[in-house]
């Protein structure tokens, strides 16, 4: 902490310095132009009217001129401004990680590695210290940093998947939520032989709802319902996972066989679905609408069900367990990267730039504030969920705090307030702001407080705007947040050649892996007796030189964390 207030007192005198004044005059702060290359969205106002350029500028002297791109065609106008050299100092829209690899080693991209430091970034450089991971997640396959970025740790954005059992049901059929795989299969065959809605109808329960797409990490279904057997059977990755350092095809391993043994059980009895690889979104949500399913994975329980006494009724509940994996674990990931921040070869002073970039991950724009600041350190390190709270009597709203505006405007922003909805009174915070001038919150924010165009790291809030987030946040620190595995993290990156070779090789692995899913979990494949050639059929087509690409890429990765 001592360390952390030096680096922000060091902060402190280098946004506050001034030109020496003359004769006891104080000299105009000379202000650097930097062109700026940003995706615009079709309601967005004009970022020329943001006032965080405004405040930079008189803060900082950094002024910036704005090419502004729609959103559609961003993509299309940065890979044109890169084959012609035509670029910007400044690019703050998405880019892929391949993409900035490839640049970087073309010269277009300046590494900033050598430039993030005590003297010119102290604020980044307590991040480093601070988050695990963080600088290994900005480091490329080639050791440098090119692509500056900010990051969220919210709990409860982190586990891979949600799921949800219906309590009441489960009290009645075994006495309590499932613990373990075995409890989960007789609580799922009881649902399906009694009339668990009470209407009548002993056969309109569906146990266990879902729906297939694929394994593909950029194609699977949200609502597929694998993860939480899975993660009872040890793996908490659908494909790749890193275990004590080796990275192993999940798919491939012998404890798979056994996870294809239950959902062939599932499947055959009744318990699974069975439109499970054949329905759409729309017909799968239908199925949770009705409140006939004993158990389903959705962003939220409540989400598609609107009658609150039916979506009440259903919970998480802790990893299950099996007789091959006695750890309750729950897949999750590590740190979620925000935003891009890149400074190009067209850029004179990127020093500037960085400091600009450290600007926006202090926790008060108008002047680092210790006691906030502290604050901070303590919530990231024990990775609380929280709520923004009072700091010294007043909010720590820390968009309206961080720039100076809450004095500017004390009646806007965020706020404490006292509201209600269908579940009773709850205290939340509320969003307030000119109704009469902006046409939402958002357009507030950016015009007022702080455009989203640069990479501020969402690490201390857990905005809760209703009774419902905040009871879904509660299921999730209960019964996901405490078990979280990390088996893969998403920052681990390829170089150009390897996600080409990969890519390639992924093709044909996954939609092999896809079919004799399908054909296994149906019966149609003996899983007994053919599963050694399917393994033998995924090394065929490349698997183990897809790992190798992986393994090299996670060595590299733990190499810097």
């Amino acid at each position: 902490m001592k360390r952390v207030g030096l680096l922000l007192l060091t902060l402190a005198l280098l946004l506050s310095a001034l030109p020496v004044a003359l004769a006891g005059e104080e000299a105009p702060q000379e202000v650097k132009t930097f062109t700026l290359m940003a995706a615009v969205e079709a309601d967005d106002p004009d970022w020329n009217d943001y006032w965080f350029f405004e405040y930079i500028e008189e803060e900082l002297g950094i002024a910036f001129e704005i090419t502004q791109v729609s959103a559609e065609s961003y993509a299309e106008k940065q890979q044109l401004a890169f084959a012609t050299g035509q670029l910007t100092d400044l690019l703050v829209g998405t880019i892929s990680d391949s993409d900035v690899a490839m640049y970087g080693d073309q010269g277009l991209i300046i590494p900033l590695e050598d430039l993030i430091n005590e003297e010119n970034t102290p604020v980044i450089q307590a991040w480093f210290e601070i988050i695990d991971g963080y600088k290994a997640a900005l480091t490329y396959p080639d050791g440098h940093i090119y692509d500056f970025r900010g990051f969220q740790i919210i709990d409860r954005e982190l586990p891979t998947q949600r799921y949800w059992i219906n309590a009441e049901w489960c009290e009645q059929a075994i006495g309590k939520l499932p613990e373990t795989l075995d409890e989960y299969y007789e609580y799922l065959k009881y649902v399906k032989e009694n009339d668990m809605d009470g209407d009548g109808d002993p056969n309109n329960e569906i146990p266990l709802a879902g729906r297939f797409t694929s394994f593909n990490s950029t194609k699977n279904s949200y609502y597929d319902a694998l993860l939480p057997i899975m993660f009872g059977f040890g793996m908490t990755e659908r494909t790749k996972e890193a275990v004590d350092g080796v990275v192993q095809y999940n798919p491939a391993q012998p404890v798979f066989k056994e996870f294809l043994k239950y959902m062939n059980k599932l499947y055959t009895e009744g318990l699974l679905d069975s439109a499970y690889f054949t329905q759409t979104d729309d017909q799968y949500k239908a199925k949770i609408a009705s409140g006939v399913c004993g158990a389903f994975n959705d962003y939220a329980h409540w989400l598609n069900i609107a009658d609150e006494a039916v979506w009440s009724q259903y919970s998480s509940n802790k990893p299950m367990t099996s007789e091959f994996n006695d750890t309750p674990m729950w897949g999750g990931r590590d740190l979620l990267l925000d935003r891009h921040f890149i400074i190009t070869s067209q850029c004179e002073d990127p020093v500037t730039l960085l400091k600009l970039a450290d600007f926006i991950m202090t926790d008060t724009y108008d002047g680092p504030n210790k006691e906030i600041f502290d604050e901070r350190l303590e919530i990231i390190q024990g990775y609380e969920d929280i709520v923004m709270r009072e700091v010294s009597g007043r909010l720590s709203q820390w968009r309206g705090a961080q720039l100076g505006s809450w004095d500017k405007h004390p009646d806007w922003g965020w706020e404490w307030a006292e509201l209600e909805d269908e579940m009773g009174t709850y205290w939340a915070i509320d969003t307030v702001f000119p109704e009469d001038q902006y046409k939402n919150a958002n357009e507030f924010w950016n015009a007022v407080m702080t455009p989203n165009c640069f990479p501020i790291p969402n690490v201390i809030i857990e905005r809760q705007s209703t009774a419902r987030e905040n009871e879904l946040t509660e299921q999730i620190a209960t019964y996901n947040t405490p078990y979280l595995h990390v088996g893969w993290s998403s920052n681990i990156k390829l170089t150009a050649e390897e996600a080409d070779e990969a890519s390639l090789l992924e093709v044909d692995i996954e939609a092999y892996l896809d079919q004799m899913f399908g054909r296994f979990v149906t019966g149609e494949a003996d899983i007994e007796g053919e599963f050694d050639s399917y393994v033998e059929g995924l090394n065929s087509r490349g698997l183990q030189r897809y790992l190798e690409i992986y393994q090299a890429a996670y060595d590299r990765w733990a190499q810097v964390k």
